[in-house]
């Protein structure tokens, strides 16, 4: 991240400073690469190396954005949206994928509280999604 970026992040970030965003990801690199660049981008960040463990902490803690890869042991991804759902909790929900065009055809009612995002992808892509998603009115 160059410098210009870094700047636009932390300025922007200091608006969301009290942002909770737990990030959930079976794969330990990429699952503190995601919580280095959020919270270096001022949000606080909890992890989760899966599903079971992530509707754990969903049960335990408010937070105010989900982000979750699909592919992992117990509950996936998709899995833990539908139980999110199903509870009624209210938060939006970023799925990050390397398969995103086959979630974006498959139930799009899943995500009207949220958005799908690429994998691989950069850091100011991780945090312009996450940006846009909290400035975004959600659904009832």
């Amino acid at each position: 991240m160059n410098s210009v970026e870094m700047e636009i992040n932390q300025s922007a970030a200091e608006a969301d400073a009290k942002v909770r965003i737990l990030y959930v990801d079976d794969e330990p690199s990429l699952r503190k690469y995601g919580e280095l660049v959020l919270q270096r981008s001022g949000f606080e960040v909890d992890t989760a190396a899966d599903g079971e463990e992530a509707w754990a902490a969903l049960q335990t803690r408010k937070y105010d954005l989900l982000i979750t890869d699909n592919h992992m042991p117990n509950v996936t991804g998709l899995e833990l949206i539908k139980k999110v759902g199903a509870a009624g909790l209210r938060l939006p929900i970023i799925l990050a994928s390397s398969i995103v065009s086959t979630f974006a055809k498959s139930d799009p009612p899943l995500f009207e509280r949220g958005s799908l995002l690429a994998k691989p992808f950069t850091p100011s892509q991780l945090v312009s999604v996450v940006q846009n998603l909290l400035r975004k009115p959600q659904p009832a």
